[in-house]
């Protein structure tokens, strides 16, 4: 006991001392200031009503309440942690008390918020019931309110809401919404409405807090459940709406992309809840619109994967890259040629090959018999990628040969307009355009735009279009003219304008060339065909012949004009 006394006594006795000292100046020590509300002291039978509430005694509280007529005891009581008997009853999850107090009229103003925090669905549901009706008359006070703070209803009534989705409880949120309760939608980031102004003016710091909490809300994936009848197209959404706020309230930067990495695994963790096949092509192929899909062709005419797409736009890697998404893309991909991925990589070679020096022989049989053994095999992804990237080399191929041998005995002549390997070009290019043309209706100029490879194709599909529209126009019009050497031509000559089109147009197909590996290279269909070993080998294969080849043009060019030139 002195020991426990002796360094009380000595801090007391040294603080007298200091004070002694220091008296002729107060404003040398420090004083305690008590900011803590003085509260009226609780009296024995509040004390044992309290502690009954929190033990569950449930026929002492009866007791207590029934012996209670002349209002000797508040029932609205709090002890030092301020805390009322209903909270008490709640945190305790002692639900029969919590209807007695109900039944004796004890104040339940924050105790359905209590509940929902502590997450006790038995004293939500009693809370709900036991909800005083809203008169239809309110007080002057309350009108007040509103009208000062706009906010004042609308969160009243949905911070219960907000609180379960919060929590993300599933039972609590669904009682909620069988009352009605309607969240606002949040505004658009930068809105610029007088609302939102008058709010931001007010109190930026509340707005921003209330729009985060309301965020918080809406990316509840039990409230998605509830609410979406497409949750994974909101979900996407949402994370994009997350990710662009992410980039204005820079303040809360970090809290918006959690939540646009919630909203990004709750889609991921959807998709990965698929039991078999057919469940999982419905969810990638699922559109929001009604359009109805063909199911009666092949498989790949009915795998539109229009969820797929929908993810890749909205840059959903978590979607895409799950395992269970991975494998029905593998399995769409190969089609009719799944045993493919099980040879060894010589046959795998040897495979590829095959298709590729057959590509005609093999576009001839698509075309007379598209629904045959054969036209179903051609038709498979795996086989379509081989067929027209040898169909694009062949045609590199013959722009090496127009430019390097071909024009080799029209060094001052213009020739004439169009010759066979012309028509041929026209014929490739004609094809690109219509390739071209499909995807643009299919995908929309918004979504055809944004890929850079359709950009370079449109270009360079123009400027093969423009240089043999030149060539025909420069024959038609100097067609009576006498030839003269190349040297005395007007510099914008159509044919000298045209060959420098062609030239450029040259440069964007090898362009196109690398581009497109470097694509395939990081989707892993190079490493499909080929396996990784031989990625490197082929990326290096792709990129060394073109700049081979564009070298050998140039300097083929300066030698044969270097004369002529001088």
């Amino acid at each position: 006991m002195h020991i426990s006394v002796w360094p009380y006594s000595l801090s007391v006795v040294m603080a007298a001392l200091y004070q002694g000292t220091d008296a002729s100046s107060p404003d040398k020590y420090l004083a305690l200031k008590d900011v803590r509300e003085v509260k009226e002291e609780t009296t024995l039978d509040e004390k044992l009503f309290l502690l009954a509430c929190e033990k569950g005694d449930y026929y002492m509280v009866k007791k207590l309440l029934e012996e209670n007529r002349h209002g000797e005891l508040n029932i609205n009581c709090v002890d030092v942690l301020g805390r009322d008997a209903i909270t008490i009853a709640i945190q305790n999850e002692n639900l029969d008390i919590l209807q007695l107090l109900l039944d004796h009229g004890c104040q339940a103003t924050d105790a359905l918020l209590v509940a929902i925090d502590s997450e006790v669905v038995g004293a939500v549901d009693i809370l709900l019931n036991h909800r005083p009706r809203r008169s239809s008359k309110p007080s002057i006070a309350k009108l007040m309110q509103r009208i000062q703070n706009p906010e004042y209803s609308t969160t009243m009534d949905v911070a219960p809401v907000i609180l379960a989705a919060h929590r993300n409880n599933y039972e609590i949120l669904t009682m909620l919404l069988k009352q009605d309760i309607s969240l606002p939608r949040p505004h658009a980031v930068g809105c610029e409405c007088t609302l939102c102004n008058a709010k931001n003016k007010k109190d930026s710091l509340r707005h921003s807090r209330f729009r985060l909490d309301i965020y918080r809300c809406l990316a509840s994936p039990s409230l998605i459940m509830l609410t979406e009848e497409d949750p994974i197209l909101r979900a996407f959404e949402l994370s994009a709406d997350l990710k662009e706020l992410s980039l204005v309230e820079v303040e809360f930067r970090n809290d918006y992309e959690e939540l646009a990495k919630q909203c990004k695994m709750f889609a991921k963790d959807l998709l990965a809840q698929a039991r078999n096949s057919r469940e999982l092509e419905v969810i990638l192929n699922h559109t929001s619109s009604e359009d109805h899909v063909d199911k009666r062709g092949l498989l790949e005419e009915r795998m539109n994967l229009s969820r797929l797409k929908l993810a890749i736009k909205y840059n959903q890697k978590e979607f895409v890259a799950q395992s269970n998404c991975q494998q029905f893309l593998n399995t769409v991909w190969f089609g009719e040629t799944a045993s493919y991925r099980r040879k060894h990589t010589c046959l795998k070679m040897a495979t590829v090959l095959s298709v590729a020096v057959l590509w005609p022989l093999l576009s001839v049989c698509y075309l007379l018999v598209p629904r045959s053994r054969v036209g179903q095999l051609i038709h498979t992804p795996f086989v379509k990628f081989i067929i027209h990237s040898a169909s694009y080399l062949t045609f590199l191929l013959l722009l090496n040969l127009y430019s390097l041998v071909y024009n080799e005995g029209k060094k001052n002549t213009m020739g004439p307009a169009l010759e066979m390997i012309d028509y041929l070009l026209i014929l490739w290019i004609i094809g690109m355009v219509w390739s071209d043309v499909k995807r643009l209706w299919y995908q929309g100029l918004e979504d055809f735009l944004e890929e850079s490879r359709n950009q370079l194709g449109f270009v360079m599909n123009s400027l093969y279009l423009a240089t043999f529209a030149l060539k025909i126009v420069a024959h038609s019009k100097f067609k009576n003219v006498e030839d003269t050497e190349r040297k005395n031509w007007d510099a914008f000559h159509p044919i000298l304008v045209a060959e420098g089109l062609f030239a450029f147009a040259n440069v964007l197909s090898y362009l196109r060339t690398l581009l497109h590996v470097h694509h395939q290279l990081h989707t892993g269909t190079i490493t499909d065909l080929y396996g990784s070993d031989a990625a490197g080998v082929w990326e290096v294969s792709g990129s060394l012949p073109a700049g081979v080849v564009l070298f050998h043009h140039r300097a083929h060019t300066a030698v044969r004009e270097g004369p002529e030139r001088t």
